[in-house]
């Protein structure tokens, strides 16, 4: 088995890494951490737009 947690640098983010460690520990399963990385394109809109919180 293994779990796959994006991390993001951010609270949320640590908290999620902490989860997929304590599971993995559990069912003796892999772990892979994925840094997921917003890049700003001033030619394209953030998908969400920066600042602004799901509907």
């Amino acid at each position: 088995m293994r779990y796959v947690v994006g991390y993001g640098a951010d609270k949320r983010s640590r908290d999620a890494v902490r989860l997929g460690v304590a599971l993995a520990r559990a069912f003796r399963a892999e772990l892979e951490i994925v840094c997921v990385v917003r890049t700003d394109d001033p030619f394209s809109a953030a998908s969400p737009p920066v600042g602004t919180s799901p509907p």
